[in-house]
């Protein structure tokens, strides 16, 4: 889990980075045109940005589809090695299913993403306002033409620098690298319990072990027996950033 999520993450970050600064030059390249002021000069701006987002989304969603598949088959061998420990052989059969799991986790990630990146627009539309507002105050002020309005905004155009922050849907903020980090880490971690519970549920049996460094383990259910914690309560233990892992067990025959 680690080694997918640090290379995700990094993987991620350079994405990110890339994609602000094309759109930071985009921007500063804009506001040195003649035509910035204009209607068709934002639209023609604002096109711009979009394609670059829509690159960083594709991009970005690319990575993580190959982090889920490689969680995906990693969960599966060790599901595999817990199990033949405890004397139990896993069917492939038992591994049907896993690949919508890893589909769902993918499209989760997707509209997150696509989530931040309307917001992105939201911010440099903001910038572009603010911009014309500029010039639009030496037109009237100064009585000049717009072009020249332009010219003399300039300097202040070029300070006006946009500023990213990922929102969750609460409205919270977040730095870039701990909204990646959470996000990734979040989605895997409920990826990873899930295909457990398919291999554990298709495989005949019931009981989860979850481990977690400097606790006791705990069993969990699926089927919600009386003399083990209800599956229910996995919800409490595998947190967006929890380090817990859900292991194959066995105290009963396969029901």
């Amino acid at each position: 889990m680690q080694n997918t999520l640090l290379f995700a993450r990094k993987g991620l970050g350079r994405l990110y980075e890339a994609a602000i600064a094309k759109i930071f030059n985009e921007l500063q390249l804009a506001r040195r045109d003649a035509n910035y002021a204009t209607v068709a000069g934002r639209k023609t701006l604002s096109k711009k940005a979009q394609v670059i987002l829509d690159e960083f989304r594709k991009d970005a969603v690319e990575l993580f589809k190959e982090c889920a598949y490689s969680e995906k088959d990693l969960t599966e061998r060790r599901i595999v090695g817990e199990a033949e420990t405890l004397g139990v052989h896993i069917k492939s059969e038992s591994f049907d299913g896993n690949e919508s799991l890893v589909e769902e986790s993918i499209e989760a990630f997707d509209e997150s993403i696509l989530l931040q990146t309307r917001r992105m627009m939201m911010t440099l539309r903001k910038v572009i306002r603010k911009d014309i507002f500029t010039v639009m105050r030496y037109v009237y002020e100064g009585d000049v033409t717009r072009k020249k309005a332009s010219e003399l905004a300039l300097p202040a155009m070029l300070d006006n620098i946009p500023s990213y922050f990922f929102t969750d849907r609460s409205g919270k903020r977040w730095k870039t690298d701990f909204y990646f980090d959470t996000l990734i880490l979040s989605l895997l971690n409920y990826l990873e319990l899930d295909i457990v519970i398919n291999i554990i549920v298709r495989s005949g049996y019931d009981l989860i072990k979850v481990t977690k460094k400097g606790k006791d383990p705990v069993i969990l259910s699926i089927s919600n027996d009386e003399k083990h914690l209800p599956l229910e309560e996995a919800h409490t233990i595998f947190h967006p950033r929890s380090s817990a892992i859900p292991h194959f067990w066995r105290e009963q025959y396969a029901i």
